[in-house]
């Protein structure tokens, strides 16, 4: 073990000589003082092996990941020749590898990293290194792996790193890094390994990452990351495992993915994907694992079944999907109710939504929702007599567990019933009088009343410019502004009838006093 400091010894000797006079007599021979030293503090001046600028980069590593608690740092700024320090590799004066994972690093790393342009391979994975990736980290062009996945690293991933050309993998899962990935990792056309995966990151995947004509793995699972999935994906024909799961995707599978002929793991799973899986995915020959569960998928055709039930065996009974045979049969003149096959997946919450219209196709209005997603009927109630409706139901899951999506299916097929005429109801009958006269300038009023099942609904067929009524209560206000005579008319409805009263209003010019008081009395 090499010591910097060696403590002063003082060494006296005393000899003792017992004088044949029977007396002692003590004397001091000799001291010897060792000089206490310092070993030489370390500098890269001292360096020869390797570049000035290679020393002071690996200098700052260790400083700023707390070096001196790594769990390996062998003669790490204790000897002159880096190229012998643990995980440091040299040739030709420079470094060329450094490995360091599951070493204890923990800190943010250096801006001078990016000094090290011989670099052909940085694992620093399995740390507890923080803060954001050096931008200047792009620059190191004869760069073949980056790994810093398993970290607690923060920030964006910098499209600097895009330009890394001769890059064979990019391993930045497991941290915490945040923002889109940048389209200009799209131009990494050596990458064969791409992992983002158990970020924060969001946004929709760039198309420019299916230029990655070589890619061979990309996880990219356990992220926010939404929008469609790009069908230049189908561009990787040398992938052999995509996995997308845990993310917020939506819209349809690419069929372009059928053509990935050496894929032997694909997941998609916890998603809000939908409708039809492609039929092109019987050419997913070599799959070996397939998840699409928990999304809202369908499947038709035979061929397609018979390879998913090979390959996914329980994929359908996760899909948040519509339910179906939806049928509507009359109850009595203000209900139906409505009948339906449940959806398989009736697990982790939800519900059916039912929704009508007074029109085929909408617009709907939602009229209720059922308990639970095990329901297969539902009675909608507080409907008008002799009305026909039309019905449409949709399933609803929320998120739960890893499934960050809250899923509403398509609609059901529509189903229609017409409600009861219901002889106990009465048309309206407009019982008041109304006020025919009124003052220009002047506030005229009218409170309309009639008889008849509620709910009632006033309105004016024909009335002057500037009267109004209120739909609900039937009180109509006016302020004229000439004389003479206007016509009126106005109206109560209900769901059985109408019924109207007209009359004409006498405009008259407000009374002025034109006499002049008596001021005085003689």
């Amino acid at each position: 073990m090499h010591r910097n400091f060696v403590p002063s010894l003082k060494l006296t000797l005393l000899i003792v000589t017992l004088l044949i006079s029977g007396g002692l007599t003590v004397h001091t021979v000799a001291t010897e003082r060792a000089t206490a030293y310092a070993a030489p503090a370390f500098s890269c001046g001292d360096v020869s092996e390797i570049s000035n600028a290679d020393c002071l980069a690996l200098q700052d590593l260790y400083n700023a990941t707390d070096g001196n608690r790594w769990t390996d740092k062998t003669d790490w700024l204790v000897t002159n020749t880096p190229c012998t320090w643990y995980g440091v590799t040299c040739g030709g004066g420079r470094v060329i590898e450094l490995r360091l994972q599951s070493n204890g690093l923990k800190g943010t790393l250096p801006p001078t990293l990016s000094n090290l342009s011989a670099l052909t391979w940085l694992e620093l994975q399995y740390n507890t290194l923080s803060g954001e990736i050096p931008p200047g980290l792009g620059s190191l062009n004869q760069l073949t792996e980056l790994s810093l996945y398993y970290n607690s690293l923060t920030g964006s991933i910098p499209p600097q790193l895009g330009g890394l050309s001769n890059l064979n993998a990019l391993r930045l899962g497991h941290n915490k890094l945040t923002g889109n990935v940048p389209k200009e990792l799209g131009a990494l056309s050596n990458l064969t390994i791409l992992g983002i995966d158990d970020n924060q990151l969001t946004g929709p995947l760039p198309t420019a990452l299916g230029n990655l004509t070589k890619l061979e793995l990309f996880n990219a699972d356990l992220n926010q990351l939404n929008g469609t999935i790009p069908s230049i994906f189908g561009n990787f024909g040398n992938i052999w495992r995509l996995w997308l799961e845990n993310n917020q995707f939506s819209g349809e599978l690419p069929g372009q993915l059928g053509s990935l002929s050496k894929l032997r793991q694909f997941s998609v799973r916890n998603n809000a994907l939908k409708d039809a899986i492609p039929s092109t995915f019987t050419g997913l020959t070599a799959l070996g694992k397939l998840d699409l569960g928990y999304n809202q998928f369908t499947a038709s055709g035979t061929a397609l079944k018979n390879f998913l039930a090979a390959k996914d065996p329980d994929w359908a009974d996760t899909q948040t999907i519509a339910p179906t045979n939806l049928t509507a049969a009359t109850v009595s003149a203000n209900s139906i109710k409505l009948s339906w096959t449940p959806i398989v997946y009736t697990g982790d919450g939800g519900y059916y939504e039912i929704r009508a219209a007074t029109t085929p196709g909408g617009p709907y209005t939602t009229q209720g929702a059922t308990t639970n997603k095990n329901s297969s009927n539902y009675t909608v109630s507080g409907l008008t007599p002799n009305t026909t409706y039309y019905f449409v139901v949709r399933s609803y899951t929320p998120a739960h567990g890893t499934q960050q999506n809250t899923l509403w299916s398509a609609f059901s097929n529509e189903a229609s019933a017409t409600t009861e005429n219901d002889t106990t109801l009465t048309p309206p009958t407009i019982v008041s009088t109304p006020e025919t006269k009124a003052l220009r300038g002047q506030a005229y009023a009218y409170s309309v009343i009639a008889n008849g099942s509620v709910p009632l609904t006033f309105s004016l067929p024909q009335n002057p410019l500037g009267m109004t009524i209120d739909a609900n209560t039937g009180f109509i206000s006016w302020t004229p502004a000439t004389v003479g005579a206007f016509a009126v008319t106005v109206k109560a409805s209900n769901s059985v009838g109408a019924n109207e009263q007209s009359f004409t209003i006498t405009v008259n010019e407000t009374p002025k006093i034109t006499s002049a008081p008596l001021t005085s009395a003689n």
